[in-house]
């Protein structure tokens, strides 16, 4: 009897997966502690808005290069960074002012809390961020994505505003602990 179940319990959990897979939507593991860490449901969106948790791509330049150089994310070929996918809360979409002063990053005046740059990373090493006094009204297909579930979260402090192609859907917890 409990080896049925157990077989049941198997082939629901697969039934489960494919369903979920062939409906466009995937199940994602986030090991981060900047989001709570968790299993996700990642499916479309077609416009995402302030407060929606997306799986975004950090843009392929020279600092994405470093953050798999150093270990930051691992390598991915989901992203044209090299680098997976990303969860975080848009903070901010066009329209909105977002600035970044030695306090933290406002948006429409407003201060986020846990949202201000560092110049090092958490092993002491240089990172560049967005200048001090950056400001900036977003435009049409941008967006502002910012985690500040802890104070340090590599997001567009860093690398800047998001085009809507990086932004690759959106992500809704199933499951969260710690």
């Amino acid at each position: 009897m409990q080896t049925r179940s157990a077989l049941v319990m198997v082939a629901s959990t697969a039934a489960l997966f494919c369903a979920v897979w062939a409906s466009g939507y995937t199940i994602a593991v986030n090991p981060s502690a900047s989001m709570p860490r968790g299993l996700y449901l990642l499916g479309p969106v077609s416009k995402p808005a302030v407060g929606d948790t997306v799986a975004a791509c950090i843009p392929a330049s020279d600092q994405a290069r470093l953050y798999r150089l150093r270990d930051y994310l691992p390598a991915s070929d989901r992203c044209a960074s090299g680098l997976p996918p990303v969860l975080k809360p848009v903070v901010a979409t066009a329209g909105d002012t977002v600035s970044i002063d030695a306090d933290g990053t406002r948006v429409n005046g407003a201060l986020i809390p846990n949202s201000r740059v560092y110049d090092t990373d958490t092993q002491g090493l240089p990172i560049d961020h967005l200048p001090l006094q950056w400001h900036k009204r977003l435009e049409s297909g941008e967006y502002f994505v910012l985690a500040n579930h802890i104070p340090r979260s590599l997001d567009s402090r860093y690398y800047g505003p998001l085009p809507r192609r990086n932004i690759i859907g959106a992500a809704h917890a199933i499951v969260t602990w710690g």
